[in-house]
Order: C-alpha cells, then sequence, then structure tokens
C-alpha cells in the first residue's frame, strides 16, 4: 500500500505540468484521488460518489436490453432533453423520462463529449510517461492466450486455465488487497477500472503497477495506452473535431511533459533513493538477482539493486523522448496514437477479461 501511495502521488504531477504551461484543460481532465496508507498491506482510498465505473454501468444497461455502448450512455446520462426510450441515471439503470441536467448535477452531453477527451488525453499521457502495463496476478496466461487468439482472440481453454491457475498459487493472495476487489487482473485498464463521473471524465484508477512493472515479470499490452473505438465514438469518430482536438492536446500535453520532465524524474529519484522495497523497483531487482545468481556472482544484492535502479531511471528517462525535435515528437506521438486506437492486442485482452472475470468490455 505504500507503494500505491507513492506511485498515485506520480501520477498525479502532469495535472501540475499541465497547469504551469497553460493546458487548464487537459490538467482539468485528470481527477487524482487520496490514497493513505494506514500499514504496509492496508490503506484508506478516497471515495469518487459520482461515478460508475463503466463495466457496472454496461452490465446494468445489459440486464435491461439497453445498448452497451458508451456513446448510448453518455447521451442517455447527459443529454437534458427527455427521451422516449427513457433516461439512463448516473448508475446505469434506465428509469421513465428524461431529466435536465440542473435536476441530474450532471454535464450537457456536448459538455461530457469535450470532457471525455481531455480525461482521455490526460490519462493517456500519464499511462505512456509511467508505463502502466497489463497489471496480471497470474500473467502465466500469456502463451496460452497466444496460442489461442489466431483464429478467435481467446477460447474457453484460456478461462479454466487461469481459474485453475489462482488455486494451485497461494502467493496470488496478498495482491487482493490494493484498489480493486479483483483477484486476477488487479487494477487493469479494464472497464472495472474505469469511471465516468458527474462531468463526463473518465478517471482511470489504480498506480501500483507501473515504471514497467507487471506481477509474472510478464506483459501483452503492446501499446502506450487504451484508445478504443468505444470511446472515440462518443466523440463523434475519427475525424471529427473532437478527435482532431484530441490529437493536438495529446501533441502539446507530450511537449509539456518533455518540458518539465525533472519533476518526475525527481520524485522516481527520490523513491530509488529511500531505500523502500516498493513492488515496482523490486520486481526488476528479483529478475536480475536470479539472473547474477545464475552467473555465479557474489556481490548479488548490492550489484542486481544498483542495476534494477539504473534500468528503471534510465527507462523513464527514455519515454520523455529529450532527442527529439518539437517536430519529430509531434510525428511520434501522431504514431502512438495510431498504434493504440483499437490496438489487436487491447480488444483480445478486453475479451480475455470477459471469459476470466466477466468484466463487459
Amino acid at each position: 500500500m505504500q507503494g500505491a501511495c507513492a506511485c498515485t502521488h506520480t501520477a498525479s504531477l502532469p495535472q501540475d505540468i499541465f497547469r504551469r504551461e497553460k493546458l487548464e484543460k487537459l490538467a482539468d481532465g485528470l481527477r487524482p484521488y487520496t490514497v493513505q496508507s494506514t500499514s504496509s498491506q492496508t490503506g484508506l482510498v478516497e471515495a469518487m460518489t459520482d461515478g460508475h465505473s463503466v463495466d457496472s454501468v454496461k452490465r446494468r444497461m445489459l440486464k435491461a436490453s439497453k445498448p452497451t455502448s458508451l456513446e448510448y450512455y453518455y447521451r442517455q446520462r447527459f443529454d437534458p432533453l427527455p427521451t422516449t426510450e427513457g433516461a439512463v441515471p448516473a448508475g446505469g439503470v434506465p428509469s421513465e423520462g428524461g431529466a435536465s441536467a440542473e435536476e441530474t448535477g450532471n454535464a450537457t452531453f456536448e459538455e461530457a463529449q469535450w470532457m471525455c477527451m481531455y480525461s482521455v488525453a490526460a490519462y493517456s499521457l500519464v499511462q505512456y510517461i509511467l508505463a502502466l502495463k497489463a497489471r496480471n496476478a497470474c500473467a502465466m496466461h500469456v502463451q496460452c492466450m497466444r496460442n489461442a487468439c489466431a483464429m478467435h482472440g481467446v477460447c474457453l481453454m484460456c478461462a479454466r486455465y487461469v481459474r485453475r491457475q489462482r488455486t494451485l498459487h497461494p502467493t496470488l493472495a496478498p495482491y487482493t488487497l490494493h484498489l480493486t476487489p479483483h483477484t486476477l487482473a488487479l487494477q487493469d485498464r479494464h472497464n472495472g477500472n474505469i469511471l465516468v463521473d458527474s462531468r463526463g471524465r473518465m478517471v482511470h484508477l489504480g498506480f501500483s503497477y507501473v515504471l514497467g512493472w507487471a506481477p509474472g515479470g510478464m506483459t501483452f499490452e503492446k501499446t502506450a495506452f487504451k484508445l478504443t473505438r468505444d470511446v472515440v465514438d462518443v466523440w463523434g469518430g475519427r475525424g471529427s473535431p473532437i478527435y482532431d482536438e484530441f490529437t493536438n492536446v495529446m501533441v502539446q500535453g507530450m511537449h509539456a511533459v518533455q518540458s518539465h520532465h525533472r519533476s518526475i524524474m525527481r520524485n522516481v529519484e527520490l523513491m530509488v533513493a529511500s531505500g523502500v522495497k516498493f513492488p515496482c523497483l523490486t520486481s526488476q531487482y528479483t529478475a536480475l538477482h536470479r539472473a547474477h545468481i545464475a552467473a555465479g556472482s557474489t556481490q548479488l544484492s548490492q550489484l542486481a539493486q544498483r542495476s534494477a535502479n539504473n534500468r528503471v531511471l534510465s527507462q523513464l528517462r527514455h519515454r520523455f523522448r529529450l532527442y527529439k525535435s518539437k517536430h519529430k515528437l509531434r510525428r511520434y506521438t501522431l504514431m502512438l496514437i495510431d498504434y493504440a486506437y483499437e490496438n489487436f492486442w487491447t480488444t483480445t485482452y478486453a475479451k480475455f477479461q470477459l471469459l476470466t472475470n466477466g468484466i463487459v468490455p
């Protein structure tokens, strides 16, 4: 939990950077929350009373035989005009008649569209800088998925395999104490850990698995951030004015974090110098420690720890792309966006979550 506190604080630093660069709308897209550690294994997390996870919203809409697209949900929740089909309140349960934005305390649909875009852009930059990976407490199913997804994405054998791994590996038990109640997939970039608040922002939860750390040392998320067609359709699709603005603010945000990279670097350097065994640091140390054992090294602990710390810092520094000019950084950012949009691995992982944890994609 101490690692969760430190990583959550690090994830909030881009908001200050955006404000210093006069990117107020991008800064407003982030919604930091407080994590108070009470021990090494427990803590308190600030509640977001006006937010509902995308998974819970889609689950309730499925039960009501309504479309599960985010565009439909946004229109029903944030459109102030009454609808004949019934409106969807904050919790995602359809009700009779519509309600105005003033009555529900929600933004209008157009305001929610723009806030959704700014929040996705801001959190995409956070995901890229902090290298948020597929945070799987049991990552040994990756090879099974690769063999099964060639034709159908995932298969039922994957689900049975992972359920068996849950019982065979009691070491997974401590991970259940993190911010979300999922035993297998902890704090992943799935719909169970993304909330929609009353302003239309898509708020990401869970920043414990950062700096390239994935439990088990394996990850199959290939994109720098998550960008699905379901989200882009809320903005009007690719080529819409909101999508064009998304690409612009992504480039501006990347320039901002590159210009102020020292503030993020200093925060991570303090984490490294503190000597606290943060999981995102000790995971790489463990891998190097085993490598040195195999090589017959004598100074195992010091050498492995130093190498792991240097690797974390060098990888973080590399992601700022300090050697790229503004023009090249813009091209690089646009390439990241194109690659992330409806990426095969993102959609496949969503299907896998549906089979194993019942999380609606």
